[in-house]
């Protein structure tokens, strides 16, 4: 199914708004080097547009549900909480894979998410987490923010959380530069609090901590007079 029906334009376009994962159980296929936004990545085999290393967690996916011999290949369909409502064994062919797919939205029940709502947050999300582990703590503050003004809620928590996390190191940053100021370390105050009004100036922390540098700036400016 994988190099006809899933990808179908008509399968594409019918699942944009469901969260589709292909869970093949075979990890001995190899890589192959593919082009993305102008550079070389290498991707799995069967599956161009993943890596290997996220091949082997839906691999993973699938053994929830399926164990010990079974037919294949299998679509499982799946609630929100992650539920099975029904699994359908043997190729289904696109127009087939799609008639699957209105029987299974029919037995979801209460208020659905389009996949662009997602997207809006999620990719946010997922460029913040990206931009803090790297440290780059002005980028992670916009994109968690942005994260946060969705309808999302599970979304929105995570986000709100990480913001949290960035707003405790930054006050906790902008204490040691205070303290540096009271014991005279001059420079390292003024070296602390240059990193924490450019990296956390979307902050209540960043922008005193801007404060703070101009009044060290002018006292340094008055004792040059």
């Amino acid at each position: 199914m994988e190099s006809s029906t899933l990808p179908d334009t008509q399968v594409i376009a019918a699942t944009t708004d469901i969260v589709a994962v292909a869970s093949h159980i075979d990890n001995d296929h190899g890589t192959i080097e593919v082009v993305e936004n102008g550079r070389k990545v290498t991707r799995c085999k069967i599956y161009p547009n993943i890596s290997c290393e996220d091949h082997v967690r839906t691999a993973e996916v699938g053994k929830l549900y399926l164990s010990g011999r079974f037919a294949a290949p299998v679509s499982l369909w799946c609630d929100p909480a992650g539920k099975e409502i029904f699994r359908k064994y043997g190729f289904r062919q696109p127009d087939v894979f799609q008639s699957d797919l209105k029987e299974a939205l029919g037995k979801v029940s209460g208020p659905r998410i389009s996949k662009s709502d997602y997207d809006l947050q999620a990719k946010p999300l997922e460029d913040g987490e990206t931009a803090l582990k790297a440290g780059k703590y002005k980028a992670a503050i916009e994109a968690f923010t942005a994260a946060s003004k969705g309808k999302i809620e599970g979304i929105r928590k995570a986000a709100d959380t990480s913001l949290a996390g960035l707003v405790s190191a930054a006050v906790s940053m902008l204490d040691r530069a205070k303290r540096a100021v009271e014991a005279g370390k001059t420079d390292r105050a003024k070296e602390l609090l240059k990193y924490i009004a450019d990296e956390f100036g979307a902050l209540d922390a960043g922008r005193e901590a801007s404060e703070l540098l101009k009044k060290i700036d002018v006292q340094d400016s008055g004792k040059g007079h």
